[in-house]
């Protein structure tokens, strides 16, 4: 039989342990997770929280996504613009040069 050892607070030698999430002071979108004390409340160990990473990341896309679709729609826009313009020259008698 393997014998483990139970992890213990530092502070006041307790094995009960917690997460809390911390926000960093003028950091509104970034969080750390810290693993703490239950009883003590010190904290072991911090993280970076990844799922707040995730969404902003996820924000940065959706407005690019955005921007990309506004593009898109300003292409089809000249794009028909053109195809009017092409049109009436033809209709006026004015073709392509052979090259």
């Amino acid at each position: 039989m393997f014998g483990f050892a139970a992890t213990k607070c530092g502070k006041c030698e307790k094995s009960t342990f917690k997460v809390h999430e911390l926000s960093l002071k003028g950091e509104l979108d970034y969080k750390m997770i810290s693993v703490q004390c239950t009883y003590c409340k010190t904290p072991i160990g911090i993280i970076d929280d990844n799922n707040a990473l995730l969404q902003q990341q996820q924000a940065r896309i959706s407005r690019v996504e955005r921007r990309l679709s506004s593009m898109e729609d300003k292409l089809s826009d000249i794009e028909d613009k053109l195809s009017e313009i092409a049109s009436a020259l033809t209709q006026r008698g004015f073709t392509r040069s052979a090259r």
